[in-house]
């Protein structure tokens, strides 16, 4: 089913809730308060096997700032890390996630690989790729250590000339809550 508009800073998404969901969301995440998680997980529809993990942002801090950027990575490197070890547990059924799509717990039995997305949507093409270099690098031991995986930090431009988030089951353009 079609679940939409939701707004995540700076962006308007619709999903199919067969093949994404929101672990945010999740009653299971809701009850560990101490976690944080990405916004969003989707089963790749390109490859199979592929879980893409989905974290929205409207901006970063600066490299000039070192402790701001610094800080920034690490928050979203556990994001991505909560949101792992959240499917891991739900894989092995030591933690069931509510939300979680029948498809997902199908793939759970495949080889699979994770894609981490961190969307940014107010962000320069050209500032992309170094973020992706330091958030790879603050990543390493994660993406190294447990599944074949890749890091990516993507603005709408990137994202639409790789062909991303703009299918029927996942559909990120830009925008804004109507205000109230």
């Amino acid at each position: 089913m079609l679940v939409g508009p939701v707004y995540e800073p700076g962006a308007v998404i619709y999903y199919d809730d067969a093949s994404v969901f929101r672990i945010e969301n999740d009653p299971t995440y809701c009850k560990l308060e101490h976690l944080s998680t990405c916004d969003f997980v989707a089963l790749d529809e390109k490859e199979i096997g592929r879980i893409v993990l989905i974290e929205c942002k409207k901006s970063a801090p600066q490299p000039i700032d070192p402790e701001k950027f610094i800080a920034f990575l690490k928050k979203v490197t556990l994001q991505f890390l909560h949101a792992l070890l959240l499917i891991i547990a739900d894989m092995n059924g030591r933690r069931l996630l509510g939300n979680a799509p029948n498809a997902f717990r199908k793939s759970w039995t495949r080889r699979y690989e994770f894609r981490f997305v961190l969307y940014m949507t107010e962000f320069e093409t050209t500032w992309c790729q170094s973020l992706q270099d330091a958030l790879r690098s603050e990543m390493l031991p994660l993406t190294t250590g447990y599944a074949k995986s890749d890091v990516y930090v993507v603005n709408k431009a990137l994202s639409d000339r790789a062909g991303w988030f703009l299918s029927p089951s996942l559909t990120i353009s830009l925008g804004e809550a109507p205000s109230e």
